[in-house]
């Protein structure tokens, strides 16, 4: 993919997942639909700021929407000295991780010494064709923005926890 990029430090390849459709009972199987950009980006700042822009929460009744921006001159915040196609990489690899240990429940409280996971070989990677869809773009702003959506996540669970137990 790398050979794929824009050539400047200043572009970065924008791919966007727009999930348009929702599955439905009768329709369950819903295809988003990948539309591929170059875009200017003028620096790791700009780069982050694009990258947060084109990933606006998405509310109910809302049209789901993600983006994977890869860039070979910037470099995402966060990441320590990644490239954004370093963080394209693992997600895909962390995707095959979580889908062969799909039986194990992914909760704190199910990690603990002695916990065997497994984990796709060289080979295996290497040989697959990785599937770039919308959990992939999800991921990948998650990895990349991992102290702000997690402290999101931490709000909404600590207020969903509230309301749940009736404290105000």
């Amino acid at each position: 993919m790398g050979d794929h990029l824009p050539a400047t430090a200043q572009s970065a390849l924008q791919i966007e997942l727009d999930l348009a459709e929702r599955g439905t009972a009768e329709r369950p199987l819903v295809q988003p639909i990948a539309s591929l950009y170059e875009t200017s980006v003028s620096g790791d700042d700009a780069f982050t700021r694009t990258l947060i822009e084109a990933n606006p929460d998405v509310g109910p009744g809302q049209k789901a929407m993600r983006t994977i921006l890869v860039s070979n001159g910037a470099q995402p915040k966060g990441v320590r000295g990644a490239t954004s196609l370093d963080v394209l990489k693992g997600v895909l690899v962390m995707k095959k991780v979580i889908q062969l240990n799909s039986a194990m429940p992914r909760t704190l409280e199910a990690f603990r010494e002695g916990r065997q996971l497994l984990f796709p070989s060289a080979e295996d990677l290497e040989n697959s064709f990785h599937l770039i869809d919308f959990d992939t773009a999800r991921l990948f702003f998650e990895v990349i923005q991992y102290y702000p959506e997690f402290e999101k996540q931490f709000k909404m669970t600590l207020s969903d926890n509230q309301i749940a137990e009736g404290v105000d």
